[in-house]
């Protein structure tokens, strides 16, 4: 997935071990790649097929930093449309054609590994709602599994990595650390754990239900989306100009950014004590 010049997306067709799709971007679109800069991705249970895609690039060569939730969906496919002759009525004024929709590929990052089924680790994770609300690919009925690996890019590590473990568990440390000091983080676990307990929840009109479980209650009855229950939670909670997980992510981002000072400065002396 990546190159001297930007980067490159392969697809396999199922079955088809020399069926690849290559997609390049260009020198030209270079400098939106941001080479010279840290980058740090936020993303959540929700994140799906290219938003991940792109979180994996960025992984795979230690480029930046893949925050959030404990993964990604989990959508490593591509699908393709068929268009058929038979026409649907939705409603008596509304015709269209019939749609049928193939899985035709399957995404791979530079490592051989693909996102599918399982989702993409993120390096740290931030405590959050979107992590027991949010619905992964593994929720789904007869997904398809994630056995298929292909060889790693030989090129992968051809660059100077922006990243190491090393660097990762010190920034882990950091944000767990402030995570546990943090009241807003402890409310968060607490109605996500209760929001993991929500099959349970059963109707009983003489029981007093606590105002989470009457917002997963109404969420079963009307199929509130993951937003909606997420708003209202945060209404009821923690006020609407509240957002956690961004404020903390913007600090990982801020003590990531320092570290690379850091070691910059550091190695500006070193080259200037061996010149």
């Amino acid at each position: 997935l990546h190159s001297e010049h930007g980067f490159q997306v392969l697809a396999r067709a199922p079955g088809r071990a020399k069926s690849l799709l290559k997609i390049n971007l260009s020198e030209d679109a270079a400098p939106l790649l941001f080479k010279d800069v840290p980058l740090v991705v936020l993303v959540n249970k929700m994140s799906g097929s290219l938003s991940e895609l792109i979180a994996q690039v960025i992984q795979d060569h230690a480029r930046g930093l893949v925050i959030g939730d404990s993964t990604t969906s989990g959508k490593g496919t591509m699908q393709t449309r068929f268009y058929t002759d038979n026409t649907l009525y939705i409603e008596d004024h509304d015709k269209r054609k019939a749609i049928f929709k193939v899985t035709t590929a399957k995404f791979f990052g530079a490592s051989g590994h693909s996102v599918q089924e399982t989702g993409l680790l993120s390096d740290i994770q931030i405590i959050s709602l979107t992590e027991s609300l949010g619905r992964t690919e593994r929720d789904r009925q007869n997904v398809l599994n994630n056995k298929e690996t292909l060889p790693a890019v030989e090129d992968i590590n051809a660059a100077e990595p922006f990243l190491n473990t090393q660097l990762i568990n010190a920034l882990k440390k950091q944000s767990r650390e402030r995570q546990q000091k943090s009241d807003d983080f402890a409310l968060i676990q607490s109605i996500s754990q209760r929001v993991m307990a929500a099959d349970s929840l059963t109707l009983a009109p003489s029981q007093a239900y606590s105002e989470i479980d009457q917002i997963l209650i109404k969420q079963k009855i009307f199929n509130l989306s993951v937003e909606q229950v997420l708003a209202e939670i945060k209404q009821i909670y923690f006020g609407m100009n509240s957002d956690f997980v961004l404020e903390e992510a913007l600090a990982i981002t801020r003590d990531y950014s320092t570290r690379l000072q850091q070691k910059k400065s550091v190695g500006s002396i070193l080259g200037s004590s061996a010149n």
